[in-house]
């Protein structure tokens, strides 16, 4: 009877290691998951420490520039102000030269030996007041009024013959009437005015 025998060493390790079973399989996925998610969790907490002191860092710097914000903020409200006051002024100044050309028409057609006394200028109708030594100076005056087109209407309110009293203060028209004169009141409609 021949009888084989095997003359190779035997490693008995070797086979153990080749043959893990599904239980160990299973032990050791779990095992390193584990491991795994410990390290990932530990990673995020020292992330999350991280950006939790640079948060407090951003804090202190904005406590501490607060008060240039407060500045900046003042600054803003000032400047919208400003603008604000320059649409104003702008607005306001739209119509503000048609007074002075008013002005400018009538000494431009005042006659010699008129002076004017007072004016005003209303919702475009200018009030004039005046005084001159003879009567039809006034009809002159009003009627070189009419012949320019910065005036629509031009009226006659008033007119008064007076005597200026020693102590009031005589130009020389007044003293070349004898402090007799006449006072008139004019009532000019601006062709501009009633454009605003």
């Amino acid at each position: 009877m021949k009888t084989e025998i095997n003359l190779l060493p035997i490693h008995p390790g070797k086979e153990k290691i080749g043959k893990l079973s599904s239980r160990d399989m299973w032990i050791m996925v779990v095992s390193a998951s584990i491991v795994l998610f410990v390290a990932i969790y530990g990673i995020l907490i020292m992330l999350n420490q991280n950006c939790l002191e640079g948060i407090q860092q951003v804090d202190e710097v904005i406590k501490n520039k607060s008060e240039y914000q407060i500045v900046y903020q003042s600054i803003s409200d000032q400047n919208e102000l400003l603008e604000h006051q320059i649409k104003l002024k702008e607005a306001v100044m739209l119509n503000k030269d048609i007074p002075l050309q008013s002005l400018i028409g009538v000494y431009d057609t005042l006659p010699t030996g008129v002076s004017l006394v007072e004016y005003t200028f209303i919702d475009g109708n200018l009030k004039v007041t005046g005084r001159t030594k003879n009567q039809e100076d006034i009809f002159l005056f009003k009627d070189q009024l009419m012949t320019r087109d910065l005036f629509k209407n031009v009226s006659i309110q008033n007119t008064s013959k007076k005597t200026l009293p020693d102590g009031e203060n005589k130009t020389a028209i007044n003293e070349a009437a004898n402090g007799n004169i006449w006072e008139f009141t004019f009532e000019i409609q601006v062709a501009d005015g009633d454009k605003n």
